[in-house]
C-alpha cells in the first residue's frame, strides 16, 4: 500500500511505494534528504481521542446541559400541572362512581318502599327489642341477583354478629363502598348511612326507658317534597361492618366534613328521597343539610345540579 509522505523542508506530499519506506533520498520537489517513514501509524484510541476537537466537547456539554434542562422542565410542568390534572380526573371518576352506587342504593330502596308500602326501618329488633340487623341487610334483594343470593344466606332471626351470619358478614357488596375508601371492601365497612331520628325518613321512637324502637316511614309522610328529603348520606368508615344496625343519630354534626362526607375532597355525595343524587360541597351550611334532613319540617332547600 503506498506511504503518504510529506517533505519536512516544502511540505510537499507524495505517496511512496512500500518498498522504499524507512530509506533515504532527495525529495522530488526541493532536492533534499529526507527519510520515508517505515509505514502508516496504527489506529488507537488514545490517538482518535487527541484528534477529536475542543469544539465537538463543547457541543456534547451543550447538548447535555440541554436535555437535563428539559428534564428538568417536564418535570416541573408534570408537578405543576400534569399531576393535579391526573388527580382532579381520578377524583372526577370516584365521585362519579360513589353517585353511581347512591343511585343503585335509592332505586333499591324505593323498589323496597313500592312493594312493602314504606322504606325499610334503619334495623329491625327481636322480641326484646334488641337490634338485629340494618337497612342494608333488608334492601338486598332489590340490588341484583348476587345480592339476592347473599341475602337468602342470612338468618333474619338472629343477629348480624351470629356466628350463621359470619359468611355473609365478610361478604360486603361494592356498591356500600365509596371508591375513596381503599380499606372499605376489605374491612366490610359502608361508607353509606342513613339519619335515624323521629324527623328523619327512618324514625325512631325512644320512650321514657330510653328504649328504641325504629319504625317504617311511607313516602307519602315526606311532606317536605321527596326531592328535598334526605335518604342515605356518604361518610368515612367507621369501623362497624356494613350488616351491623348502626347509623347515624339525628344528634350527628350536620356538616360536611363533620360526620358527614370526608372522602371527597371538597364535599360529599347524598341521596334524596326521590332517587336523585347532589354533591354538597363543604360550604354548605349546616342549617341547610339539617333542613333536608326533616321530612315535614317546612323548611326551603336549595340544592345544587343533580350529579
Amino acid at each position: 500500500m503506498p506511504i503518504p509522505f510529506s517533505c519536512p523542508f516544502c511540505g510537499e506530499t507524495t505517496l511512496v511505494d512500500d518498498p522504499l519506506a524507512g530509506h533515504t533520498g532527495p525529495c522530488v520537489n526541493c532536492g533534499k534528504l529526507v527519510t520515508v517513514p517505515s509505514g502508516a501509524p496504527r489506529y488507537s484510541l488514545r490517538t482518535a481521542m487527541k484528534g477529536v476537537q475542543r469544539s465537538n466537547w463543547q457541543g456534547a456539554l451543550v447538548l447535555a446541559i440541554f436535555f437535563l434542562g428539559l428534564g428538568v422542565a417536564l418535570y416541573a410542568f408534570y408537578q405543576a400541572i400534569g399531576k393535579p390534572a391526573i388527580v382532579a380526573a381520578q377524583q372526577a371518576s370516584a365521585k362519579r362512581t360513589c353517585a353511581n352506587n347512591l343511585r343503585k342504593l335509592g332505586q333499591a330502596l324505593l323498589a323496597y318502599e313500592a312493594q312493602n308500602g314504606s322504606f325499610p326501618p334503619a334495623y329491625t329488633t327481636d322480641a326484646s327489642g334488641k337490634p338485629l340487623h340494618s337497612w342494608r341487610a333488608l334492601i338486598l334483594p332489590y340490588l341484583g341477583p348476587s345480592e339476592m343470593a347473599l341475602y337468602q344466606q342470612l338468618d333474619l332471626k338472629v343477629a348480624w354478629d351470629d356466628p350463621r351470619n359470619a359468611l355473609v358478614a365478610k361478604r360486603m357488596p361494592a356498591v356500600f363502598a365509596s371508591p375513596l375508601d381503599p380499606n372499605a371492601l376489605t374491612s366490610q365497612e359502608s361508607n353509606y348511612l342513613v339519619i335515624v331520628g323521629a324527623k328523619s325518613t327512618f324514625p325512631e321512637d325512644v320512650d321514657a326507658k330510653l328504649v328504641r324502637t325504629p319504625s317504617a316511614r311511607k313516602k307519602s309522610e315526606i311532606t317536605d317534597g321527596p326531592e328535598n328529603t334526605l335518604l342515605v348520606v356518604e361518610v368515612k368508615a367507621n369501623g362497624k361492618s356494613w350488616l351491623e344496625p348502626v347509623d347515624l343519630p339525628w344528634t350527628i354534626d350536620f356538616q360536611i366534613g363533620g360526620d358527614l362526607g370526608g372522602n371527597h375532597h371538597n364535599g360529599a355525595n347524598v341521596l334524596m328521597a326521590d332517587g336523585e343524587v347532589y354533591f354538597l360541597y363543604d360550604t354548605t351550611p349546616s342549617s341547610e343539610i339539617e333542613a333536608m334532613a326533616t321530612v315535614a319540617g317546612g323548611e326551603v332547600v336549595s340544592l345544587p345540579a343533580p350529579e
